[in-house]
């Protein structure tokens, strides 16, 4: 086989990669999906952001057996991060992450006089508070109904 048609890129589905001819479906496709995860599905802004919060999901369990008194972050919690990470319109900048004392993620925006706060509590329960000016919301609510949640932290860049 010619090394020019070795290198040049084929189509594999939606995206364009180099195939080498002689390599292994099986292997072909787990490339193909590590490939697309690191470069395509998690949106650059995001990729700092969730190592950040795994690093302190695994620090919150070494603390947690050093200090009886902190509970660590629950796997659920973790999920629950991410997944409202996820479901944040891309014009939104990654926010500042912190573990409360009780294992809560608390993931905070700051822009100007505008601030807000949601703590995750398992993978499904947040909670926040948000100061707009001299205005201050909190409630809590369920990642299935989310929408006032995105409004009021994409209200925190207007």
């Amino acid at each position: 086989m010619s090394p020019l048609l070795a290198e040049r890129p084929q189509k594999l589905g939606s995206l364009s990669m180099p195939i080498d001819l002689g390599e292994s479906q099986d292997n072909l496709t787990r490339r193909f999906y590590s490939e697309s995860l690191q470069h395509m599905l998690i949106p650059q802004t995001l990729g700092g952001t969730i190592r950040e919060l795994r690093e302190i999901t695994i620090e919150s369990y070494e603390e947690s057996r050093i200090q009886d008194h902190e509970f660590p972050v629950s796997i659920r919690t973790y999920v629950g991060a991410i997944r409202l990470l996820f479901s944040l319109p891309p014009f939104i900048p990654s926010p500042f992450v912190d573990v409360d004392p009780e294992g809560n993620i608390c993931l905070e925006w700051d822009n100007n006089d505008n601030s807000f706060t949601v703590c995750m509590k398992g993978d499904e329960k947040y909670f926040y508070a948000g100061l707009f000016g001299t205005s201050e919301i909190r409630d809590s609510g369920d990642m299935d109904d989310n929408v006032e949640l995105i409004k009021n932290i994409a209200r925190v860049f207007r």
